[in-house]
């Protein structure tokens, strides 16, 4: 596909978001004079689904809303602009919107995952309310914002240093334990932004599998030739455990947090679980990777169908940096 048919009208990109069951991702912005922050961001947010939708103002938006600053933006026309975005390789459909905010254009794709930098305050981000009313989310970046507010930390993401995707970070993920991966991550990014780092790992534990796709859990069917993405790791799931009684279905999510004040320091590791059971078909709408098939026993619902605060309080990931963030205070007091 050339760079040009990914910039699509609002009609078309809608018929477009229809057509991708998987989780889409939608963020937005000016995107004017483009630089490697922006690389960053858009390489995060397609992570967070399999489809990335990129809103971009139309220069008469950005001449309204920069009225009484400078005015003299947008630099780069909304042609260029939409072109540009269009050629990096996360990004899926470009679309052009001329109101000041990018409201009605998330009601009418109703994406799944709604992405904006780590500076953002969950009250300024348009269409959050939406989003989660439909059963969406915003992406992992505001879960564990969320999970500092209040607390005498500043916290900042790879996004926020400029740090873009480098094809080494594919080995990260290659560990044997969520432990390995973790530290492994932490080390990486504390060399590479020289500040205080945080990482996670995590996965689902299915008992009738013998604790698989574990480790594993986020590239599992591609690992069997049965596809890549949450839908196929999904479906596989589903077929090992064909037949296993609801009894025999025990699961849980695990997370790891590891924690480096300096890239050689020893890291402080935290765990967290999270119980409950695999479905036998998906329930909800919301979350992502294995969420529609996990039945939490805390919450007695699946981790799609459950409010994302809901989620929060009893998630393995919620959990472990919970935890991770009583030590952080132990120490700084």
């Amino acid at each position: 596909m050339s760079t040009a048919e990914k910039i699509r009208v609002a009609e078309a990109a809608t018929h477009w978001r229809r057509r991708h069951a998987g989780p889409v991702v939608f963020t937005n912005g000016v995107f004017d004079l483009l630089h490697v922050g922006h690389v960053a961001l858009l390489e995060a947010a397609r992570a967070e689904g399999e489809a990335l939708i990129v809103g971009l103002n139309s220069d008469a938006s950005v001449r309204r809303l920069s009225k009484g600053s400078r005015g003299d933006r947008p630099v780069v026309p909304e042609r260029e602009r939409a072109r540009l975005v269009a050629a990096l390789e996360p990004v899926d459909c470009v679309v052009l919107f001329d109101d000041d905010t990018p409201l009605a254009l998330i009601e009418r794709l109703r994406p799944d995952v709604l992405v904006k930098g780590a500076d953002y305050g969950r009250d300024a981000i348009v269409g959050a309310d939406q989003v989660e009313a439909w059963g969406g989310r915003e992406g992992k970046i505001r879960e564990i914002r969320d999970l500092f507010q209040g607390l005498p930390f500043q916290l900042t993401f790879p996004v926020d240093q400029f740090l873009e995707r480098l094809p080494d970070e594919g080995d990260l993920e290659r560990g044997t334990s969520f432990a390995e991966n973790a530290v492994a991550k932490a080390r990486y990014f504390a060399k590479r932004g020289n500040v205080p780092t945080l990482a996670e790992d995590s996965g689902l534990e299915v008992d009738a599998l013998e604790g698989a796709p574990g480790v594993f859990s986020a590239r599992w069917a591609e690992m069997h030739g049965a596809g890549a993405g949450d839908a196929a790791n999904n479906a596989l799931l589903l077929e090992r455990l064909a037949g296993v009684p609801e009894a025999q279905r025990t699961a849980r999510y695990r997370c790891v947090v590891a924690y480096l004040e300096t890239p050689l320091a020893k890291p402080q590791l935290v765990e967290a679980t999270c119980e409950g059971r695999v479905l036998a078909e998906p329930r909800g709408t919301g979350g992502f990777g294995y969420d529609p098939l996990f039945f939490s026993l805390d919450l007695e619902l699946s981790f799609a169908e459950a409010p994302l605060p809901a989620k929060q309080r009893v998630s393995h990931r919620g959990r472990a940096i919970r935890a991770l963030v009583e030590v952080l205070v132990r120490r700084a007091g």
